[in-house]
């Protein structure tokens, strides 16, 4: 969906109806910190806070610029259901929970660690730790999700691999974006890998580049269907056409 389109609402009405069946209690919003203040402002807006089930009214905090103290409390505070954090904060907090907790407190080779471990050992690793530090969340939003996109050729840049770790542990996940795919097809399996890793694991990258990597009609078209299912655009093509036509209407003296 294009800027000003709705994704912030529609990031926050899917908690909130989420949340009301029961099926998720609290949600990170990771987004860009030129918006960070966006996103309460939506909440506070749209959102009928008195859905829970006992009657306590739905409670935010923006993490953005606050200390990195602040944003731990939240993150282990099961009242807080929903903590909005920048993209920058939320790596930040991450690598420095694996540094206390797996490098004696060296953030510099947690991050490191961050990118070269293999992808299974860092989710379990980071999951656990996060875990242990009381983040019980159970859905995520990323907003300009394009912003950590990994491609084919391109080492994997510590924050997109400790969020990206962070949010596979969660059956509801929304990846929010005007721009999906920017350069190439690989681009595509890395939105795939980041909301269905169990169906698009790192090992079936070479098997869709050779499936989808050629650039013709019937590729694209066959890419198209593949992302389907878990892709929601806000625009449509339909098959019509638009005829415009200019007719000047010449005022009165009284008009």
């Amino acid at each position: 969906a294009d800027t000003g389109i709705g994704k912030t609402v529609v990031a926050l009405g899917a908690f909130t109806h989420l949340h009301s069946q029961g099926k998720v209690k609290r949600g990170l919003f990771a987004v860009p910190s030129v918006v960070a203040g966006q996103f309460p402002d939506e909440a506070a807006r749209f959102i009928e806070t008195r859905i829970r089930e006992d009657g306590r009214n739905l409670v935010w905090r923006t993490a953005a610029g606050q200390p990195m103290s602040q944003r731990m409390k939240w993150y282990a505070d099961p009242d807080v259901d929903m903590v909005f954090v920048t993209h920058e904060a939320l790596r930040n907090d991450i690598t420095y929970l694996i540094g206390r907790e797996a490098f004696g407190g060296d953030v510099t080779k947690a991050a490191q660690w961050l990118q070269d471990a293999p992808e299974e050992e860092r989710r379990n690793t980071v999951q656990r730790i996060l875990r242990e530090a009381g983040w019980g969340f159970d859905y995520s939003v990323l907003d300009e999700g394009h912003n950590l996109l990994n491609r084919q050729g391109k080492k994997n840049s510590v924050m997109a691999n400790a969020i990206d770790d962070f949010t596979a542990g969660h059956e509801y996940h929304l990846n929010c974006t005007a721009t999906p795919v920017k350069n190439d097809v690989s681009e595509a399996f890395d939105i795939l890998h980041k909301l269905r890793p169990d169906r698009y694991p790192t090992t079936a990258r070479k098997e869709f580049m050779r499936r989808f990597g050629v650039d013709t009609q019937a590729t694209a078209d066959a890419l198209a269907r593949e992302m389907g299912p878990y892709v929601f655009g806000a625009k449509l093509d339909i098959d019509c056409e638009t005829i415009e036509t200019d007719h000047d209407v010449k005022l009165s003296q009284a008009q």
